[in-house]
């Protein structure tokens, strides 16, 4: 005689079978009440350092929010995400690695002016802390002929840091050069600024936890179509 699969085991399957899971945001500092424009302008590559809430860590859809202070020509931003593995930046008992394995890079995209949104869709494993960033191109990045993202305090979704801080540390890394080792830590205003910008990370389970999901429930379907011994 068969045993009956269990409902919550079929209902899983089902779900884990018929289609991708739901997607998680799982990194958000996108509230438009905190908003604020920035006044960071520089064609150098910039951005920031966050980590992640929850365990979903195959970015599907990546939002940035800039700044546009021009009214001609075709600036374009170009986004990336690095895994923090270079050198220490800091000297002493703290710890900050740079950025320094490049996991993704966008095709440039068009600016436009005031405040806007971009959204990218990465399709890649990142890891808990990764740093992103942009760089803008064909503008003076001086008032009126500039960009620069915006920023938005306090991070609402995002990892607990070591410091307590939800998400994302009050600096973000510049690159003054070319080399992996120009990356370096700075702050907005002196410090009095918290340089956490504005974005949100959504996420999905990575294909290959899924995939053994999936796998790991067709053979118990099997084992339990088998005929049973008597």
């Amino acid at each position: 005689m068969k045993t009956l699969l269990p409902v919550s085991l079929l209902a899983f399957g089902t779900l884990t079978l018929a289609g991708p899971l739901a997607a998680a945001v799982v990194f958000d500092n996108t509230t438009q009440a905190n908003l604020q424009s920035s006044a960071f302008r520089t064609g150098l590559e910039y951005g920031d350092e966050i980590k992640l809430a929850g365990s979903d860590r195959f970015v599907t859809e990546f939002l940035v929010g800039y700044f546009g202070d021009f009214s001609s020509g075709s600036p374009t931003g170009t986004l990336r995400i690095y895994v923090n593995d270079g050198s220490d930046a800091i000297p002493g008992p703290q710890v900050a690695l740079r950025p320094k394995t490049l996991l993704w890079e966008s095709a440039p995209f068009t600016l436009a002016a005031n405040n806007q949104e971009i959204v990218v869709n990465p399709n890649i494993t990142v890891p808990d802390t990764f740093t992103w960033s942009i760089q803008f191109q064909g503008l003076g990045n001086v008032v009126g002929n500039g960009a620069a993202l915006s920023v938005v305090n306090p991070v609402t979704i995002g990892g607990v840091l070591s410091n307590g801080a939800i998400g994302s540390f009050n600096d973000f890394w510049i690159k003054n050069g070319s080399t992996e080792d120009s990356w370096a830590l700075n702050t907005l205003a002196g410090g009095t600024v918290p340089a956490n910008f504005y974005a949100r990370v959504t996420a999905v389970p990575e294909p290959s936890t899924v995939a053994l999901a999936g796998v790991g429930l067709v053979g118990l379907i099997w084992a339990w179509r088998r005929p049973q011994s008597r």
